[in-house]
C-alpha cells in the first residue's frame, strides 16, 4: 500500500512487486473526515470527466497503461518499457461543467455539509485526456475522453511509439483484433446487448 495514493504496479507470480508506475494521490479524488465515532470516512468526488483513473490493456504480450489525466502512455513488450508523450494542452473544465459537478455534490444526501464543501475545493481545473487504452495486433489506441456519444477520437501509435495520426469511430470499442473492431450495442426494443463486429482498414502514410 502506497501512503501517497493508489499506484499502478507489475506483480510477479509469487506476489512480489516488480515495477512501480503512476500514482494517483488520495487528495485528488477524495477527502477524509471523521464521523461521530472519530473514525475517518472517505468521500469521493462524483465526476467522470475530471477525476483521474488508471488505464490498462494487454494483448499478445504487449501492454499499455497510464492515467486518464496525462498524455503519457507506458508500453511494455518483452519485459522492456518505453513511454509515449505528446505535448498537447489538457482540456479546461468549463464554468458550466464545474457547476454541474457542484450540483451533483450537493445532491449527495448522505454526504456531510463539510464533506461537500471540501469536495468542491478539490474539483480540478482540467478534464481528463483519455477514457480508454486498447492494444491491438499492430497499434496502441488511445481514446480521447468522451463528452458526446459519437464520434469518438483515438490517437494511434505503433508498439514502438510511432504516432500514426487520429481516427474517428462511432463509439468506443470493447476489443480490436486484426482488421476487426468490436462494439457492444444496446437494443432498446429487445432490451438486450449485442456484440457487433466491423471490418476496418487504415491508410498509413
Amino acid at each position: 500500500r502506497n501512503p501517497k495514493g493508489r499506484q499502478q504496479v507489475f506483480i510477479k507470480k509469487n506476489g512480489e512487486i516488480s515495477r512501480r508506475f503512476s500514482i494517483i494521490g488520495h487528495d485528488r479524488t477524495s477527502i477524509s473526515l471523521p464521523d461521530e465515532s472519530g473514525r475517518h470516512v472517505m468521500f469521493n468526488l462524483p465526476s467522470d470527466i475530471c477525476s483521474p483513473f488508471f488505464l490498462f490493456h494487454i494483448q499478445n504480450g504487449v501492454s499499455a497503461h497510464g492515467t486518464s489525466d496525462k498524455y503519457q502512455i507506458t508500453v511494455t513488450k518483452n519485459n522492456k518499457s518505453m513511454t509515449i508523450k505528446r505535448n498537447i494542452p489538457r482540456p479546461i473544465l468549463t464554468a458550466g461543467e464545474r457547476k454541474a459537478i457542484e450540483r451533483k455534490i450537493d445532491s449527495m444526501r448522505r454526504y456531510h455539509p463539510l464533506a461537500k464543501k471540501k469536495l468542491k475545493e478539490i474539483i480540478p481545473e482540467h478534464k481528463n485526456v483519455f477514457s480508454k487504452l486498447l492494444v491491438s495486433d499492430r497499434y496502441i489506441w488511445a481514446f480521447a475522453a468522451v463528452e458526446n456519444p459519437s464520434p469518438v477520437r483515438a490517437d494511434l501509435f505503433s508498439h514502438d511509439g510511432t504516432f500514426f495520426g487520429t481516427v474517428k469511430l462511432s463509439r468506443i470499442p470493447v476489443h480490436i483484433s486484426g482488421s476487426y473492431v468490436y462494439f457492444i450495442v444496446h437494443d432498446e426494443d429487445e432490451d438486450d446487448l449485442h456484440l457487433i463486429r466491423h471490418n476496418f482498414r487504415l491508410k498509413e502514410k
